[in-house]
C-alpha cells in the first residue's frame, strides 16, 4: 500500500534549498578550516588518521567506516565532528 506524494517538484526543491540554506554558513566555515593549513601546492593537506581514533573535539556523533575517496586512494575511517559542528555534512568536509 504506497502513500500518494501530494507535494509538488517545486515544494520538494524549495524545502531542500531551505535546508542546504541553513547548512552553507557551516559548511563553508568547515571548507575554509580545512583549506587553512594548505601546503601551498594547491593541493589540500593529508588529514588521514587510523580508523575509529576519536579527539578531544568528539562531540559524541561520529559517521562510522565511512568510505572515502581521493585521486590516488580509497580507505575506510570514522570521522568524529569538531566540538562547533552542528550538521553531519561539516564532517564531511
Amino acid at each position: 500500500h504506497s502513500r500518494l506524494d501530494d507535494r509538488t517538484r517545486t515544494y520538494r526543491m524549495e524545502a531542500s534549498t531551505t535546508h542546504w540554506k541553513l547548512q552553507m554558513d557551516h559548511l563553508v566555515t568547515a571548507y575554509l578550516d580545512y583549506r587553512l593549513p594548505d601546503p601551498g601546492d594547491g593541493m589540500p593537506p593529508s588529514t588521514k588518521t587510523s580508523a575509529g581514533v576519536v579527539t578531544e573535539e568528539s562531540s559524541g556523533l561520529s559517521l562510522v567506516n565511512m568510505e572515502l575517496v581521493d585521486l590516488f586512494s580509497c580507505w575506510q575511517e570514522t570521522l568524529v565532528p569538531r566540538a562547533h559542528h552542528i550538521y553531519p555534512n561539516e564532517t564531511l568536509i
